[in-house]
């Protein structure tokens, strides 16, 4: 096998981590000098097979071999991109699996060879690597080392891996190797378990992993054969009921020597064969859970092995003899969970609810030795555990937890509701302080796995009324008094539980008195977990006015003690809870908004620091972005509150660093918050600063994007970080954000005035200029897509463009007359398209009828138009949109010279007011329904804050109905005042009537004189309610204006 100077890469890889960064660098240098010449990738290989070399030296060649197959192994666009040769790749895919046996005892190497074997399986097989089944159904057939057979079944394994996930197409080339591998390692599981030992135990783990990958998704063609299942699942059932030795059997308390445990064969293969036959339960044995042509499969998994393997695992739980591995029994936990969905082992499982719950979930949820290790030394890392999914998901208490949850839904056999008996447990226990299953003194980890319990059951508990009479008597008699006990965890339990209960309507307010004695001593507290427990619990109690009152006096304490714990710990609940205190106490916070912001958004910064310097999949990564978006929430919740105008101009050098972040590449998971805050600051203030003008163009420019050749750079005045936003514009990424950008966009015409019309920006374009550009590139994305969305979105801002220049833009009304033109005459548009452009034109006539007109005219279409406009009618659906058409005909008919079709067809009109003015009556009651029914929602929502994160298994379908479309006026009315609020059409409409009847009674006549006697006292009786609804309407406008 030809190869490069072996010498000098040896000599270079030794280089590149030699002592100094000038050893590193030359290193590396000679490095890439060689991997752009023939034969590098080979002799990297040799190298690594070469075991007189010092392990360093092997490591470093497998891991340079690795990065440069990842990065010239498949083909790219780049020009002069180097790539492999043809001849080298069928060297190294028909070397690579022997090469893995060679060094498959050296931990390291055999690491970095399974994941150079995944990335060349992926990219080649089956195209370019057709010959792979067949390598491997020779390799495992005649094996002659036991590294041979190991190392390809490591092969196999990550073969199966990258199809795990993969569906139809993708998928397709797993069936073969299923079909030509699996009875080959059939034969090999029967082999390994009659002779089970520690090197038989290890190929043992890696057969069942790759069982795993090719079925955890869906079930291949060949294990739907009745015969193979029959064999797997008793080789399942042999791993797991295997004997354990006795030094893996006994009893013990020692954290690291259960770490120890759990890396041995027995109770890793365990493991996995558990974890398999939980994924047939779960899913395979369920028919609602699998296609229609697997129910047949479905059915014999259920009657042939769900009993056998629940027994199993019951027996498992309940077995107090010896020690049983963690993960074994979480799998085993999650088995009898899944178990009370199927019919028969539900049915077998009722006779045993008790034991369940009392010799089983409780004792399963108990706080462990390794927990009060943690509380003791790193509480940080105890507070994650509590609230990461990620970490969460394999700590056994969990899956406990949720079996607790699911029994207490069943009855028992004699129909009584297991809630009610587990409550009533409890409540013995906690009583007499004695364990009614025992009669002896209730331990103190078992009172705070029930309080645990009750935790959790809130939903459950809810909904009985008998139960929710008594929540007042529980939380006083039982948990109060845990505020002040000498034990942390049950102080720090104590907290939860009042957090999911805390909202309930107090009779006796003494209680809420001291719930705010107890929380606030316990945020106090010295240890960091009930601090943290505390400060979570406290948006609970502020849903009572008596507990504002009381913690109103202290409110800058409580503020200080929060930004501290931000500051301490990471986490997003922490953070929620502040909103909450922002939102409770929006008035009283004005004089700490600017230090509270400035707080926040430095502990925002240090999030996203964390963030940034991770490797973006870490737990801790994800609980600082949590985190950091949290803050933002929080200091949203801050610039809502009724400041100052001059506290927005103190608070812009904490707002627009956040602003400038987020609109970079590095800070981009949190534009969205940004721009919220952006639109805040523009709604709040009454005039913009050029500060918040700066942004104006580079919204614009983010969507519509900068020459490459741009020099951002030559304009003066700007800060760095202004030039970096700018310069970041020639990519003209924004398009994905236009529906948060609206908002702002709306702000800066109405604040801007004048200045929004004669402007220009650092390039001389002007502003107006620019917002045409900003929606034509968002028609023309569009256009080339398929989806209406942004395109009716960025229609609505010439609206606003409109109603906020009343007799300003006489110059640009031909320019939206001719674009709604276009727009309504193209073909395959839906109605909602088409809507959205009506409402424009109809605030062009709203704006100037005459010169609509005029300009119509001249293009002969007025009739047309107008006749299209009313031909819509019944895709008028929202109260806005039968309002502008009202404006535009009230205008059009007070015109000196009425168009013709509104002449011809006025009797129709007439009528056609009398259903839009009842319409909009109808609009506003469902609106005012609407919002009791979100009101009552968002009372029942505070009351329910767990959600279950693995059952939600049903997706929300998109509705296609043309017809149905999302309510843009909703969007477009929040955070921004339309000068039109004003104006009722119902009672522009009366106005209009009062008029022709003095001035032009013919008219008057022809529009209202063939009204049924019923559709004339509907006219009536709309123009009454209106009224009441507008002098009640002005009434509360004129309240606001004195409570600001």
């Amino acid at each position: 096998m030809q190869t490069q100077d072996l010498g000098q890469l040896i000599n270079a890889l030794q280089l590149t981590y030699g002592a100094s960064q000038e050893s590193v660098n030359s290193g590396e240098a000679l490095l890439k000098q060689a991997s752009m010449q023939p034969l590098y990738a080979i002799s990297l290989l040799k190298i690594v097979d070469d075991q007189t070399q010092q392990d360093l030296v092997r490591q470093s060649a497998v891991v340079n071999l690795k990065t440069f197959l990842e990065k010239h192994w498949g083909e790219k666009k780049e020009p002069g991109h180097y790539v492999v040769n043809p001849e080298e790749k069928a060297l190294i895919r028909a070397t690579i699996i022997d090469a893995l046996a060679r060094c498959i005892q050296a931990k390291k190497l055999r690491s970095q060879y399974e994941d150079l074997i995944y990335k060349l399986v992926a990219i080649d097989f089956p195209k370019d690597w057709p010959q792979l089944v067949q390598q491997l159904v020779i390799k495992l057939q005649n094996y002659t080392s036991y590294e041979d057979l190991w190392s390809a079944l490591l092969t196999l394994r990550r073969t199966c891996e990258v199809h795990q996930f993969l569906l139809d197409n993708d998928r397709k080339p797993l069936e073969p190797l299923v079909a030509s591998t699996f009875p080959i390692l059939e034969a090999l599981m029967q082999k390994f378990l009659e002779n089970y030992n520690e090197q038989s135990g290890q190929l043992v783990k890696v057969i069942l992993k790759i069982f795993h990958h090719a079925t955890h998704l869906l079930m291949p063609i060949y294990m739907r054969d009745f015969n193979a299942v029959a064999k797997w699942m008793l080789f399942f059932k042999t791993i797991i009921s295997a004997q354990t030795p006795p030094e893996l059997a006994s009893f013990t308390q020692d954290s690291e020597e259960e770490t120890r445990r759990e890396k041995t064969y027995i109770w890793t293969n365990k493991k996995w064969a558990s974890r398999i036959v939980l994924r047939f339960i779960q899913k395979f044995a369920n028919k609602k859970m699998v296609d229609s042509d697997m129910a047949d499969f479905a059915e014999h998994i259920k009657s042939t092995y769900a009993i056998g393997f629940m027994e199993l695992f019951y027996k498992i739980l309940t077995d107090n003899s010896q020690f049983q591995g963690p993960r074994t029994c979480l799998f085993a936990l999650k088995y009898l969970y899944y178990s009370l969905k199927l019919d028969n082992t539900k049915e077998l499982l009722k006779a045993h609810y008790d034991k369940l719950i009392h010799h089983v979930a409780i004792p399963k949820m108990q706080l462990t030795p390794r927990d009060d290790e943690l509380w003791k030394n790193d509480p940080e890392e105890y507070i994650k555990r509590l609230d990461d999914f990620s970490l969460s998901t394999y700590n056994m208490k969990n899956p406990a937890n949720d079996l607790l949850q699911e029994i207490c839904q069943q009855t028992d056999a004699n129909g009584n509701l297991m809630l009610i008996q587990f409550l009533t447990y409890c409540q013995n226990a906690f009583n007499s302080n004695l364990d009614p299953l025992t009669n002896q003194p209730l331990n103190l980890l078992k009172k705070e796995a029930l309080l645990w319990g009750i935790e959790c059951l809130v939903h459950q508990i809810q909904k009985i009324d008998a139960i929710k009479e008594g929540l007042e008597s529980i939380l006083e008699k039982h948990i109060l008094p845990e505020f002040q006990n000498p034990v942390g965890f049950l102080r720090a339990r104590a907290c939860h539980v009042f957090y999911e209960y805390g909202t309930i309507e107090f009779k006796n307010k003494q209680n809420i008195q001291l719930a705010v004695q107890g929380i606030s001593k316990c945020i106090l507290d010295k240890e960091l977990p009930v601090r943290v427990a505390a400060a979570i619990s406290f948006s609970s109690i502020l849903q009572h006015k008596e507990a504002q009152d009381l913690i109103r006096p202290q409110l800058s304490q409580v503020l200080e003690i929060y930004i501290k714990l931000m500051d301490l710990i990471d986490n997003e609940r922490i953070v929620r809870s502040l909103e909450e205190i922002v939102k409770n106490f929006t008035n009283e916070i004005t004089p700490y908004a600017h230090q509270l912001a400035a707080h926040i958004a430095t502990i925002f910064q240090k999030y996203c620091n964390k963030q940034n310097q991770g490797d973006g999949d870490s737990d801790d990564d994800g609980e600082a972005e949590l985190a950091a978006s949290g803050c933002l929430e929080a200091i949203k919740r801050i610039l809502n509150a009724p400041l100052q105008q001059e506290s927005y101009v103190q608070l812009e050098p904490v707002i627009f660093p956040i602003i400038n972040f987020a609109l970079t590449e590095s800070g981009c998971d949190f534009i969205n918050e940004a721009l919220e805050i952006l639109n805040l600051m523009l709604y709040k203030k009454k005039q913009l600063t050029p500060g918040l003008w700066f942004y104006y163009p580079v919204l614009c420019y983010i969507i519509i994007g900068l020459p490459q050749e741009t020099n951002v750079y030559a304009i003066q005045g700007l800060t760095e970080e202004q030039y970096i936003l700018l310069d970041g514009c020639k990519k003209d990424w924004g398009s994905e954000f236009v529906t948060q950008m609206l908002g702002s966009f709306r702000n800066y015409i109405q604040k801007g005035g004048s200045t929004f019309l004669t402007q220009t920006d650092f390039f001389g374009n002007s502003f107006i200029s620019l917002i045409f550009r900003f929606i034509q590139k968002i028609y023309t994305i569009a256009e080339n897509g398929s989806d209406e969305t942004d395109q009716n979105q960025v229609t609505t801002i010439l609206i606003a463009l409109i109603e906020n220049f009343p007799g300003q833009i006489d110059n640009l009304i031909p320019q939206i007359v001719d674009f709604t033109l276009l727009n309504l005459s193209k073909e395959k548009k839906t109605n909602k398209f088409k809507m959205v452009n009506i409402g424009v034109l109809n605030m062009c006539i709203w704006y100037n009828p005459q010169l609509v007109q005029n300009y119509l005219n001249s293009k002969g279409i007025t009739d047309q138009i107008l006749q299209t406009l009313l031909q819509m009618e019944k895709h008028y659906k929202y109260e806005w949109d039968i309002s502008r058409l009202i404006f535009a005909l009230c205008q059009l008919y007070s015109l000196p010279q009425i168009p013709n079709y509104l002449l011809t067809a006025s009797s129709e009109i007439g009528k056609l007011f009398v259903r839009l003015s009842t319409k909009i009556l109808d609009l506003r009651e469902e609106e005012e329904s609407c919002e009791q029914e979100d009101q009552a929602e968002e009372e029942e929502d505070n009351q329910k804050k767990l959600a279950d994160k693995i059952q939600d298994l049903e997706q929300d379908e998109e509705d296609d109905d043309d017809d149905d479309y999302d309510d843009e006026e909703d969007d477009y009315a929040e955070l921004y005042d339309s000068p039109l609020e004003d104006y009722d059409a119902i009672l522009l409409m009366e106005k209009l009537i009062l008029t022709l009847q003095q001035s032009n009674p013919q008219l008057y006549t022809g529009l209202f004189s063939q009204l049924t006697q019923q559709e004339q006292e509907q006219m009536t009786k709309n123009i009454k309610e209106a009224k009441e609804q507008y002098d009640e309407w002005m009434k509360q406008k004129q309240q606001q204006q004195l409570n600001k």
